[in-house]
């Protein structure tokens, strides 16, 4: 619905009336379904296929279908795309009171129809060079006749319609084309295919949830490690992030001020071990040239960026001259966490030494990936 976004709130009363009281109708008007498969997911559709396979679009890689034989018009035109004959049966979209997920099947029958054999040409050749389209996308849209495009109807011509102007559109009688009326889609994945012979190929589907190879929950449960990367996304323990938090999709989060580096990956205060004082100020190592006086002292920090995650080194001891590139660990110490509650408690906790101020963080609210009540779950 790319070209019908926007819907005020009188137009969508308007619509879900209309769509209730065709509902209800004891005459109401034939109901039109629509796919849509979407190969984007699966490998990487190739330029020649996708010109051989007309009901493409090589923008979006979505293949679009209707199986309603009786329409006048070959082609069918919904909410601005254009959907192709093709001898599709499907069934098994209904779903059961007893819990169990459906699992429908899409069968393409052929007869002798030129139309019709091209269309599971152009199936077949898909599913072949992508692994079957396992995984593809499978939209199944209804509507009814009545609401559908009026660019699938005639348009007037002045000279066999008089008093209409050449080009306008020419509705049938009980017509209300309403691209926004239309029953709940039914989105599903090609699970298998289960048949191709000359004349017939037949795919199962499945749910989302009920995908090979898709596991719930999708994200690990542990209690005492933490799965954010230090410093990158979840973890937010940075305050020269730019770069991070477009990466991250939350470019309106508001950074530390000063995100200081605390200590190692076991834990041990960075200051304790080198017996200095780790300084504020912190250069990019690839720009940093030292200072003017070419000393460098104890605690002083550099960062090497990688992805758009900050690393952070202590230099361990005062030199005369510029020490080697960090990570080289006879200079360096390097600012880790350890992934587990203490080294959070170190950057999070309230004897955290960040800056918080105008930030969109509190002191003592860990930012803490693990699930440390998952081992207070009565195992009986």
């Amino acid at each position: 619905m790319s070209n019908y976004q926007e819907i005020n709130k009188e137009q969508a009363q308007k619509t879900n009336k209309s769509l209730s009281s065709e509902l209800m109708s004891l005459n109401p008007s034939t109901l039109l379904t629509f796919f849509e498969l979407d190969i984007s997911t699966v490998e990487k559709i190739t330029q020649s296929s996708i010109e051989d396979a007309k009901p493409a679009s090589s923008e979006e890689k979505i293949i679009r279908f209707h199986n309603n034989k009786e329409f006048p018009r070959k082609n069918i035109i919904w909410q601005g795309k254009e959907f192709y004959p093709a001898p599709i049966q499907a069934e098994g979209f209904d779903i059961s009171s007893r819990g169990v997920l459906p699992t429908p099947k899409l069968h393409m029958i052929v007869d002798s129809r030129e139309d019709h054999i091209e269309s599971l040409s152009s199936i077949r050749k898909i599913s072949r060079e992508h692994g079957d389209i396992i995984g593809s996308k499978i939209t199944r849209i209804r509507t009814f006749l009545k609401y559908i495009d009026k660019e699938n109807f005639y348009k007037a011509d002045s000279y066999v319609n008089p008093g209409l102007k050449t080009g306008d559109i020419i509705l049938p009688n009980d017509f209300e084309p309403d691209p926004y009326a239309e029953l709940p889609r039914d989105i599903f994945y090609v699970e298998r295919k289960t048949n191709e012979s000359p004349t017939e190929i037949s795919f199962e589907l499945s749910s989302l949830i009920d995908v090979e190879g898709i596991k719930l929950p999708r994200r690990v449960i542990t209690s005492t490690k933490c799965s954010f990367k230090y410093r990158g996304c979840g973890c937010f323990y940075e305050s020269k992030g730019e770069n991070l938090l477009k990466r991250c999709e939350s470019e309106n989060v508001r950074l530390l001020k000063k995100a200081p580096a605390i200590s190692n990956n076991q834990d041990e205060i960075i200051e304790s071990l080198i017996g200095a004082k780790v300084k504020d100020t912190a250069w990019k190592y690839e720009e940093w040239n030292g200072n003017s006086q070419g000393e460098y002292e104890a605690g002083q920090v550099t960062y090497i960026n990688r992805n758009d995650i900050n690393y952070y080194y202590v230099l361990k001891k005062s030199l005369g001259q510029k020490p080697p590139a960090p990570p080289n660990e006879e200079y360096w110490i390097a600012d880790s966490c350890s992934k587990n509650l203490i080294g959070c408690r170190q950057r999070w906790g309230y004897q955290s030494k960040a800056d918080f101020s105008g930030s969109d963080f509190t002191k003592g609210e860990l930012q803490f990936g693990g699930f440390p009540n998952a081992t207070r779950i009565n195992q009986f």
